[in-house]
Protein backbone atom coordinates (compact mmCIF):
# COMPACT_ATOMS: atom_id res chain seq x y z
CA UNK A 1 0.00 0.00 0.00
CA UNK A 2 2.65 2.63 0.85
CA UNK A 3 4.16 2.05 -2.61
CA UNK A 4 0.80 2.75 -4.27
CA UNK A 5 0.39 5.81 -2.03
CA UNK A 6 3.72 7.15 -3.27
CA UNK A 7 2.72 6.64 -6.90
CA UNK A 8 -0.63 8.32 -6.28
CA UNK A 9 0.93 11.38 -4.68
CA UNK A 10 3.46 11.64 -7.50
CA UNK A 11 0.63 11.85 -10.03
CA UNK A 12 -1.17 14.42 -7.86
CA UNK A 13 2.07 16.44 -7.75
CA UNK A 14 1.84 16.94 -11.53
CA UNK A 15 -0.42 19.92 -10.83
CA UNK A 16 2.00 21.58 -8.39
CA UNK A 17 3.74 23.56 -11.15
CA UNK A 18 0.91 23.28 -13.67
CA UNK A 19 0.82 27.01 -14.35
CA UNK A 20 3.89 26.62 -16.56
CA UNK A 21 1.82 24.65 -19.06
CA UNK A 22 0.09 27.93 -19.95
CA UNK A 23 3.27 29.64 -21.10
CA UNK A 24 3.20 28.30 -24.72
CA UNK A 25 -0.35 29.69 -25.14
CA UNK A 26 0.27 33.31 -24.14
CA UNK A 27 1.36 34.51 -27.59
CA UNK A 28 -1.62 32.74 -29.17
CA UNK A 29 -4.04 34.29 -26.69
CA UNK A 30 -2.62 37.73 -27.47
CA UNK A 31 -3.28 37.19 -31.17
CA UNK A 32 -6.76 35.82 -30.52
CA UNK A 33 -7.69 38.92 -28.49
CA UNK A 34 -5.70 41.75 -30.15
CA UNK A 35 -7.71 44.43 -28.35
CA UNK A 36 -6.29 43.29 -24.96
CA UNK A 37 -3.06 44.72 -23.52
CA UNK A 38 -0.04 42.52 -22.80
CA UNK A 39 -0.63 42.78 -19.05
CA UNK A 40 -4.28 41.76 -19.50
CA UNK A 41 -3.19 38.68 -21.44
CA UNK A 42 -0.47 37.81 -18.91
CA UNK A 43 -3.12 37.92 -16.16
CA UNK A 44 -4.50 34.67 -17.61
CA UNK A 45 -1.28 32.99 -16.47
CA UNK A 46 -0.75 34.79 -13.14
CA UNK A 47 -4.35 34.77 -11.87
CA UNK A 48 -4.22 31.10 -10.70
CA UNK A 49 -1.46 31.97 -8.20
CA UNK A 50 -3.76 34.50 -6.48
CA UNK A 51 -6.53 31.91 -6.21
CA UNK A 52 -4.14 29.21 -4.98
CA UNK A 53 -3.25 31.35 -1.95
CA UNK A 54 -6.93 31.62 -0.96
CA UNK A 55 -7.70 27.95 -1.64
CA UNK A 56 -4.77 26.90 0.56
CA UNK A 57 -6.56 28.33 3.60
CA UNK A 58 -9.89 26.86 2.45
CA UNK A 59 -8.16 23.46 2.28
CA UNK A 60 -6.78 24.00 5.80
CA UNK A 61 -10.35 24.54 7.06
CA UNK A 62 -11.70 21.48 5.25
CA UNK A 63 -8.79 19.10 5.89
CA UNK A 64 -9.95 18.14 9.39
CA UNK A 65 -13.51 17.58 8.15
CA UNK A 66 -13.31 15.93 4.71
CA UNK A 67 -10.98 13.06 3.69
CA UNK A 68 -7.84 14.69 2.33
CA UNK A 69 -7.50 12.26 -0.58
CA UNK A 70 -11.01 13.26 -1.72
CA UNK A 71 -10.09 16.96 -1.63
CA UNK A 72 -6.86 16.29 -3.54
CA UNK A 73 -8.60 14.10 -6.11
CA UNK A 74 -11.27 16.77 -6.50
CA UNK A 75 -8.52 19.24 -7.37
CA UNK A 76 -7.25 16.93 -10.11
CA UNK A 77 -10.77 16.35 -11.41
CA UNK A 78 -11.50 20.10 -11.50
CA UNK A 79 -8.33 20.57 -13.57
CA UNK A 80 -9.63 18.03 -16.08
CA UNK A 81 -12.98 19.84 -16.33
CA UNK A 82 -11.13 23.15 -16.78
CA UNK A 83 -8.96 21.61 -19.49
CA UNK A 84 -11.89 20.55 -21.63
CA UNK A 85 -13.99 23.65 -20.89
CA UNK A 86 -11.25 26.16 -21.68
CA UNK A 87 -10.15 24.31 -24.82
CA UNK A 88 -13.62 24.38 -26.38
CA UNK A 89 -15.37 27.37 -24.76
CA UNK A 90 -13.36 30.62 -24.84
CA UNK A 91 -15.45 33.40 -26.46
CA UNK A 92 -13.77 36.20 -24.54
CA UNK A 93 -10.77 37.05 -22.37
CA UNK A 94 -13.14 37.31 -19.42
CA UNK A 95 -14.10 33.66 -19.86
CA UNK A 96 -10.40 32.73 -19.92
CA UNK A 97 -10.04 34.56 -16.59
CA UNK A 98 -12.85 32.37 -15.29
CA UNK A 99 -10.99 29.24 -16.38
CA UNK A 100 -7.81 30.58 -14.76
CA UNK A 101 -9.70 30.92 -11.47
CA UNK A 102 -10.92 27.32 -11.84
CA UNK A 103 -7.33 26.20 -12.48
CA UNK A 104 -6.27 28.05 -9.32
CA UNK A 105 -8.91 26.16 -7.34
CA UNK A 106 -7.72 22.86 -8.80
CA UNK A 107 -4.06 23.60 -8.19
CA UNK A 108 -4.72 24.86 -4.66
CA UNK A 109 -6.57 21.69 -3.65
CA UNK A 110 -4.09 19.32 -5.30
CA UNK A 111 -0.87 21.07 -4.25
CA UNK A 112 -1.88 21.58 -0.62
CA UNK A 113 -3.51 18.17 -0.49
CA UNK A 114 -0.56 16.13 -1.67
CA UNK A 115 1.76 17.91 0.79
CA UNK A 116 -0.58 17.36 3.74
CA UNK A 117 -1.19 13.72 2.79
CA UNK A 118 2.53 12.99 3.11
CA UNK A 119 2.28 13.96 6.76
CA UNK A 120 -0.87 11.91 7.36
CA UNK A 121 0.19 8.73 5.56
CA UNK A 122 3.93 8.30 6.14
CA UNK A 123 6.23 8.00 9.16
CA UNK A 124 9.24 10.14 10.06
CA UNK A 125 11.78 8.09 8.10
CA UNK A 126 9.63 7.97 4.97
CA UNK A 127 8.58 11.62 4.70
CA UNK A 128 11.82 13.16 3.29
CA UNK A 129 12.04 10.55 0.54
CA UNK A 130 8.37 10.86 -0.39
CA UNK A 131 8.64 14.67 -0.49
CA UNK A 132 11.67 14.36 -2.73
CA UNK A 133 9.84 12.10 -5.18
CA UNK A 134 6.92 14.52 -5.23
CA UNK A 135 9.28 17.37 -6.11
CA UNK A 136 10.73 15.22 -8.89
CA UNK A 137 7.23 14.45 -10.17
CA UNK A 138 6.23 18.14 -10.06
CA UNK A 139 9.22 19.13 -12.18
CA UNK A 140 8.82 16.27 -14.64
CA UNK A 141 5.08 16.93 -14.83
CA UNK A 142 5.73 20.60 -15.62
CA UNK A 143 8.19 19.59 -18.34
CA UNK A 144 5.79 17.10 -19.92
CA UNK A 145 2.78 19.40 -19.75
CA UNK A 146 4.72 22.37 -21.13
CA UNK A 147 6.13 20.25 -23.98
CA UNK A 148 2.76 18.73 -24.87
CA UNK A 149 1.09 22.12 -24.42
CA UNK A 150 3.56 23.65 -26.87
CA UNK A 151 2.88 20.91 -29.42
CA UNK A 152 -0.89 21.36 -29.09
CA UNK A 153 -0.56 25.16 -29.25
CA UNK A 154 1.19 24.83 -32.61
CA UNK A 155 -2.03 23.24 -33.90
CA UNK A 156 -4.31 25.83 -32.25
CA UNK A 157 -3.64 27.97 -29.19
CA UNK A 158 -6.79 26.84 -27.35
CA UNK A 159 -5.81 23.16 -27.59
CA UNK A 160 -2.90 23.92 -25.27
CA UNK A 161 -5.37 23.67 -22.39
CA UNK A 162 -5.74 19.95 -23.08
CA UNK A 163 -2.29 19.46 -21.52
CA UNK A 164 -4.11 19.56 -18.17
CA UNK A 165 -5.68 16.20 -19.00
CA UNK A 166 -2.51 14.84 -17.40
CA UNK A 167 -4.40 15.40 -14.13
CA UNK A 168 -6.59 12.37 -14.90
CA UNK A 169 -4.19 9.77 -13.35
CA UNK A 170 -3.93 11.90 -10.20
CA UNK A 171 -7.71 12.00 -9.82
CA UNK A 172 -8.09 8.24 -10.32
CA UNK A 173 -5.28 7.40 -7.88
CA UNK A 174 -6.51 9.77 -5.16
CA UNK A 175 -10.07 8.44 -5.31
CA UNK A 176 -9.28 4.73 -5.60
CA UNK A 177 -5.74 4.03 -4.33
CA UNK A 178 -5.43 6.31 -1.29
CA UNK A 179 -7.24 5.64 2.00
CA UNK A 180 -9.87 8.06 3.22
CA UNK A 181 -7.79 9.94 5.77
CA UNK A 182 -8.65 12.92 7.94
CA UNK A 183 -6.43 12.29 10.97
CA UNK A 184 -2.87 10.91 10.61
CA UNK A 185 -2.73 7.12 10.39
CA UNK A 186 -1.28 5.14 13.29
CA UNK A 187 1.73 4.18 11.17
CA UNK A 188 2.87 7.84 11.09
CA UNK A 189 3.98 7.42 14.73
CA UNK A 190 6.59 4.83 13.72
CA UNK A 191 10.15 6.10 14.17
CA UNK A 192 8.91 9.37 15.71
CA UNK A 193 11.48 11.05 18.00
CA UNK A 194 11.32 9.83 21.59
CA UNK A 195 8.50 11.54 23.45
CA UNK A 196 6.75 12.63 20.24
CA UNK A 197 4.96 9.41 19.35
CA UNK A 198 1.61 11.06 20.11
CA UNK A 199 2.46 14.45 18.58
CA UNK A 200 -0.74 14.85 16.51
CA UNK A 201 -2.96 14.18 19.54
CA UNK A 202 -0.80 16.32 21.81
CA UNK A 203 -0.92 19.21 19.34
CA UNK A 204 -4.70 18.88 19.10
CA UNK A 205 -5.15 19.02 22.85
CA UNK A 206 -2.81 21.99 23.20
CA UNK A 207 -4.68 24.18 20.72
CA UNK A 208 -3.89 25.97 17.49
CA UNK A 209 -0.65 26.44 15.59
CA UNK A 210 1.25 29.52 16.77
CA UNK A 211 1.38 31.80 13.75
CA UNK A 212 4.67 33.27 15.02
CA UNK A 213 6.27 29.89 14.32
CA UNK A 214 5.53 30.40 10.62
CA UNK A 215 6.99 33.89 10.17
CA UNK A 216 10.49 32.75 9.22
CA UNK A 217 9.34 29.82 7.01
CA UNK A 218 6.95 32.21 5.25
CA UNK A 219 9.76 34.70 4.60
CA UNK A 220 12.16 31.97 3.46
CA UNK A 221 9.55 30.60 1.01
CA UNK A 222 8.80 34.12 -0.19
CA UNK A 223 12.44 35.10 -0.77
CA UNK A 224 13.36 31.70 -2.21
CA UNK A 225 10.58 31.72 -4.80
CA UNK A 226 10.98 35.43 -5.55
CA UNK A 227 14.68 34.90 -6.23
CA UNK A 228 14.29 31.64 -8.14
CA UNK A 229 11.63 33.10 -10.44
CA UNK A 230 13.93 35.90 -11.52
CA UNK A 231 15.30 33.27 -13.89
CA UNK A 232 11.87 32.37 -15.24
CA UNK A 233 10.81 35.96 -15.94
CA UNK A 234 14.14 37.07 -17.38
CA UNK A 235 15.81 34.06 -19.03
CA UNK A 236 14.58 34.67 -22.59
CA UNK A 237 15.31 38.41 -22.34
CA UNK A 238 18.82 37.69 -21.05
CA UNK A 239 19.55 35.26 -23.89
CA UNK A 240 18.34 37.82 -26.43
CA UNK A 241 20.10 40.81 -24.85
CA UNK A 242 23.45 38.99 -24.60
CA UNK A 243 22.99 37.41 -28.04
CA UNK A 244 23.57 33.92 -26.60
CA UNK A 245 21.01 32.10 -28.75
CA UNK A 246 17.40 31.82 -29.87
CA UNK A 247 14.12 31.71 -27.99
CA UNK A 248 14.19 27.93 -28.36
CA UNK A 249 17.59 27.83 -26.67
CA UNK A 250 16.24 29.96 -23.82
CA UNK A 251 13.45 27.40 -23.48
CA UNK A 252 16.03 24.61 -23.40
CA UNK A 253 17.84 26.36 -20.54
CA UNK A 254 14.56 26.58 -18.61
CA UNK A 255 13.87 22.89 -19.29
CA UNK A 256 17.31 21.92 -17.95
CA UNK A 257 16.60 24.03 -14.88
CA UNK A 258 13.37 22.05 -14.29
CA UNK A 259 15.12 18.73 -14.87
CA UNK A 260 17.83 19.54 -12.32
CA UNK A 261 15.08 20.65 -9.94
CA UNK A 262 13.51 17.22 -10.29
CA UNK A 263 16.85 15.50 -9.66
CA UNK A 264 17.33 17.75 -6.64
CA UNK A 265 14.05 16.40 -5.34
CA UNK A 266 15.32 12.84 -5.69
CA UNK A 267 18.44 13.78 -3.70
CA UNK A 268 16.49 15.60 -0.98
CA UNK A 269 15.77 12.56 1.21
CA UNK A 270 19.44 11.59 1.33
CA UNK A 271 20.68 15.12 1.97
CA UNK A 272 18.05 15.88 4.60
CA UNK A 273 19.27 12.99 6.74
CA UNK A 274 22.71 14.61 6.86
CA UNK A 275 22.28 18.39 7.01
CA UNK A 276 18.54 18.90 7.68
CA UNK A 277 17.64 22.60 8.01
CA UNK A 278 20.91 23.68 6.40
CA UNK A 279 19.37 22.64 3.08
CA UNK A 280 17.68 26.05 3.12
CA UNK A 281 21.10 27.68 3.37
CA UNK A 282 22.46 25.38 0.65
CA UNK A 283 19.58 26.27 -1.66
CA UNK A 284 20.18 29.99 -1.22
CA UNK A 285 23.93 29.55 -1.82
CA UNK A 286 23.22 27.62 -5.03
CA UNK A 287 20.96 30.44 -6.22
CA UNK A 288 23.65 32.99 -5.45
CA UNK A 289 26.36 30.98 -7.24
CA UNK A 290 24.22 30.30 -10.31
CA UNK A 291 23.15 33.92 -10.67
CA UNK A 292 26.72 35.20 -10.30
CA UNK A 293 27.75 32.84 -13.10
CA UNK A 294 24.91 34.18 -15.26
CA UNK A 295 25.94 37.78 -14.53
CA UNK A 296 29.45 37.17 -15.86
CA UNK A 297 28.63 34.65 -18.60
CA UNK A 298 29.27 35.42 -22.24
CA UNK A 299 28.42 32.03 -23.72
CA UNK A 300 25.40 29.78 -23.94
CA UNK A 301 27.36 26.78 -22.59
CA UNK A 302 28.19 28.67 -19.40
CA UNK A 303 24.54 29.68 -19.07
CA UNK A 304 23.58 26.00 -19.11
CA UNK A 305 26.17 25.33 -16.38
CA UNK A 306 24.58 28.09 -14.30
CA UNK A 307 21.14 26.50 -14.75
CA UNK A 308 22.55 23.19 -13.52
CA UNK A 309 24.08 24.92 -10.48
CA UNK A 310 20.91 26.60 -9.23
CA UNK A 311 18.27 24.31 -10.75
CA UNK A 312 17.79 22.25 -7.59
CA UNK A 313 17.78 25.21 -5.20
CA UNK A 314 14.05 25.68 -4.80
CA UNK A 315 13.55 21.92 -4.38
CA UNK A 316 15.86 21.94 -1.37
CA UNK A 317 14.36 25.10 0.13
CA UNK A 318 10.66 24.23 -0.18
CA UNK A 319 11.01 20.55 0.75
CA UNK A 320 13.03 21.44 3.85
CA UNK A 321 10.50 24.08 4.90
CA UNK A 322 7.69 21.56 4.40
CA UNK A 323 9.47 19.14 6.75
CA UNK A 324 9.61 21.96 9.30
CA UNK A 325 5.83 22.38 9.00
CA UNK A 326 5.35 18.66 9.66
CA UNK A 327 7.51 18.87 12.77
CA UNK A 328 5.89 21.83 14.48
CA UNK A 329 2.27 21.93 13.30
CA UNK A 330 0.60 18.77 14.64
CA UNK A 331 -3.05 18.62 13.54
CA UNK A 332 -2.72 22.10 12.02
CA UNK A 333 -0.27 20.93 9.34
CA UNK A 334 -2.71 21.99 6.60
CA UNK A 335 -2.74 25.55 7.96
CA UNK A 336 1.05 25.61 8.18
CA UNK A 337 1.34 24.36 4.59
CA UNK A 338 -1.18 27.00 3.46
CA UNK A 339 0.90 29.76 5.08
CA UNK A 340 4.11 28.36 3.60
CA UNK A 341 2.70 28.08 0.07
CA UNK A 342 1.12 31.53 0.28
CA UNK A 343 4.61 32.95 0.85
CA UNK A 344 5.89 30.96 -2.12
CA UNK A 345 3.12 32.12 -4.47
CA UNK A 346 3.39 35.75 -3.39
CA UNK A 347 7.09 35.52 -4.24
CA UNK A 348 6.20 34.16 -7.69
CA UNK A 349 3.60 36.88 -8.25
CA UNK A 350 5.85 39.82 -7.50
CA UNK A 351 9.06 38.47 -9.05
CA UNK A 352 8.59 40.73 -12.12
CA UNK A 353 8.94 43.73 -9.76
CA UNK A 354 12.64 42.87 -9.46
CA UNK A 355 13.04 44.48 -12.89
CA UNK A 356 12.24 47.91 -11.46
CA UNK A 357 14.09 47.36 -8.17
CA UNK A 358 17.31 46.29 -9.90
CA UNK A 359 17.10 49.26 -12.29
CA UNK A 360 16.73 51.63 -9.32
CA UNK A 361 19.56 50.03 -7.33
CA UNK A 362 22.12 49.72 -10.14
CA UNK A 363 21.01 52.64 -12.32
CA UNK A 364 20.61 50.48 -15.43
CA UNK A 365 17.89 48.37 -17.02
CA UNK A 366 20.42 45.83 -18.28
CA UNK A 367 18.77 42.46 -17.65
CA UNK A 368 21.91 40.85 -16.20
CA UNK A 369 21.74 43.18 -13.19
CA UNK A 370 18.45 41.57 -12.22
CA UNK A 371 20.39 38.35 -11.73
CA UNK A 372 23.03 40.22 -9.73
CA UNK A 373 20.31 41.61 -7.47
CA UNK A 374 18.99 38.08 -7.04
CA UNK A 375 22.47 36.82 -6.15
CA UNK A 376 22.83 39.48 -3.45
CA UNK A 377 19.38 38.74 -2.05
CA UNK A 378 20.07 34.99 -1.95
CA UNK A 379 23.51 35.51 -0.39
CA UNK A 380 22.19 37.70 2.43
CA UNK A 381 19.36 35.24 3.08
CA UNK A 382 21.83 32.33 3.18
CA UNK A 383 23.90 34.08 5.87
CA UNK A 384 20.82 34.91 7.95
CA UNK A 385 19.50 31.36 7.62
CA UNK A 386 22.84 29.80 8.59
CA UNK A 387 23.22 32.01 11.66
CA UNK A 388 19.63 31.40 12.77
CA UNK A 389 19.89 27.60 12.36
CA UNK A 390 23.21 27.43 14.25
CA UNK A 391 22.00 29.61 17.13
CA UNK A 392 18.73 27.65 17.37
CA UNK A 393 20.64 24.33 17.48
CA UNK A 394 22.89 25.65 20.26
CA UNK A 395 19.89 26.87 22.25
CA UNK A 396 18.17 23.48 21.94
CA UNK A 397 21.35 21.65 22.94
CA UNK A 398 21.78 23.88 26.00
CA UNK A 399 18.16 23.28 26.99
CA UNK A 400 18.62 19.51 26.68
CA UNK A 401 21.79 19.65 28.81
CA UNK A 402 20.07 21.65 31.54
CA UNK A 403 17.12 19.25 31.49
CA UNK A 404 19.42 16.24 31.83
CA UNK A 405 21.14 17.83 34.84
Amino acid sequence: KPFLWRISLMFAAFLQMAGMAMSPMIAGIAKAFPEASDSAVQLVMTLPSVVIIVIGFVFAFLSNRIPNNILTGAGCLIAVVMSIGAAFFHPSLGILYFWSVILGVANGLAANGQSVLVNKLFNEKEKPGVLGFQTFAASIGAMIMTFVGGFLTDISWNLGYLAYLFAVPGAICCFFLLPNVIKPLERTKEFAPEGQENAPEDAESQGKLKITQMILPFLAAFIGNLTFNISGTNMSMFVEAEKLGTAAQAGTAATIMLLVGGLGGLAFGLLYKRIKAHLVTLGMLLLMAGYIIIFFTRSYAVLIIACVVFGGAISFIMSCLTMYCYRIAGKDTALAIAILLSGAHIGVLISPVVTNIAAAVFGTEDVKYRFLFGAILAGVTAVVAAVYIILKARKEKTAETEKAQ
